[in-house]
């Protein structure tokens, strides 16, 4: 490996010879959601000048970048699991038959592209940005954002505004963090500079409730308040609260309306590490509430989460949800870093619910990556999580994940 970066280093060295100005800066988390591109966060305020790289199409006033990355992951799963291209805790089985470890899958439906353009009006600049992967049925492309902005105005789909993409350890595995709220959701956000640092938003979201035994109704909108300080550089903190109304029909029973009121908080950020070296990070979140099952990563791949339907009284019980994961990036040089994480997610049971339900995951990870060229990572993780049901019954999954990434 010293060989080969020596000989990499001299490749440089003679390309900037022979006229290149500056080699480009090596990736950093500054500017990598932990799956190999800067995270798609929106702007908080479109203006004109923030778009660099971009190109104007001929014969209007239209820019546009394009941007994406090719990537492929060898993922070994050396317990059963079931599922065997990503680690998702809420999957390990337990109590039931399942297929057998030591399987391998190789698989590039991570890879995406994404388009973005911006246009002056006589009222401001407007942006629409639209991304897509290949994580849909059978291969098939996937939308994952596709929103349009207006100054402190947006409407689509993107990042939950209860979510921080940001705050998540580098790491390649598809599904990411157990206990994270990282997805994307329709939405309208508005949000307000109080201060050079300090941003506010509001923001109405698709509801979607996920209640066991109820067919869901959606009548209302989430809402969700942010308050996010936000330095020079990528290091932040953010605090959200979140209100909605978890409303359904009992899915074999008459059409009778049901609802329970929800509600959470999160508390998130990305902080510079005060020992060790300057580059490191201290990544970090937690996440209470009722109701909430659907913002929580394993809660929602494991489904029906946010409340259980009582037959009984024909009620309808919100599920208390407790999660929060801490994480570390280590820069060993300027090309070769590392990030550790632990994360747990815990559901207060009811006596109504069975005793093979969900009750606590925990999820533990380490990795190396290595960026020996600009725009090109190798990595290399380690995954260890175990799954514990309402009756105490558990199990455990290992898995190793290699994977390179090719940013454009």
């Amino acid at each position: 490996m010293d060989a080969l970066q020596k000989q990499l280093d001299d490749l440089r060295a003679s390309t900037i010879g022979a006229g290149a100005t500056e080699e480009p800066p090596p990736p950093s988390s500054a500017d990598s959601d932990g799956r190999g591109q800067r995270p798609e966060s929106p702007l908080d305020v479109v203006r004109e000048g923030d778009f660099p790289g971009s190109l104007k199409i001929p014969g209007s006033n239209i820019a546009f970048k394009m941007g994406g990355r090719a990537h492929v992951n060898w993922v070994t799963t050396l317990n059963p699991l079931l599922v065997n291209d990503r680690f998702i805790t809420a999957d390990i089985p337990v109590d039931a038959n399942s297929p057998v470890g030591d399987n391998v899958d190789i698989m590039a439906i991570p890879s995406r592209f994404d388009l973005d353009l911006r246009t002056p009006t006589g009222v401001g600049y407007i942006r629409a940005y639209l991304e897509a992967d290949f994580a849909g049925s059978g291969n098939t492309l996937r939308m994952r954002h596709a929103f349009g902005q207006w100054r402190n105005l947006l409407f689509g789909q993107t990042w939950s505004t209860f979510s921080d993409p940001e705050a998540e350890p580098d790491g390649i595995d598809f599904e990411g963090l157990n206990a994270i709220s990282r997805f994307r959701q329709p939405q309208v956000r508005w949000t307000w500079p109080a201060s050079e640092h300090l941003r506010i938003a509001l923001a109405l979201e698709n509801p979607d409730p996920q209640v066991d035994g109820l067919t869901a109704a959606n009548r209302r909108p989430d809402f969700i308040a942010r308050l996010r300080w936000q330095a020079e550089n990528e290091q932040h903190l953010q605090a959200a609260v979140l209100f909605r109304q978890l409303q359904g029909f009992p899915s074999n029973g008459p059409f009778n309306i049901l609802d329970a009121n929800g509600w959470g908080v999160t508390a998130s950020g990305r902080w510079p590490s005060p020992i060790w070296r300057e580059q490191d990070r201290i990544l970090f979140q937690v996440n209470r509430g009722d109701g909430i099952g659907r913002y929580i990563t394993d809660l929602e791949s494991a489904r029906d989460q946010d409340g259980v339907y009582d037959a009984a009284t024909n009620t309808v019980h919100v599920l208390p949800a407790l999660s929060g994961f801490i994480g570390y990036e280590h820069w060993w040089t300027k090309r070769f870093h590392s990030a550790v994480s632990a994360g747990g997610v815990r559901i207060h049971n009811l006596g109504i619910q069975p005793a093979g339900a969900y009750h606590l995951t925990r999820r533990y990870t380490t990795n190396f990556m290595w960026s020996p060229i600009p725009h090109l990572d190798l990595v290399t993780e380690f995954l260890t999580g175990i799954r514990v049901n309402r009756n105490e019954h558990h199990d455990r999954a290992n898995q190793i994940q290699i994977g390179s990434t090719f940013r454009f």
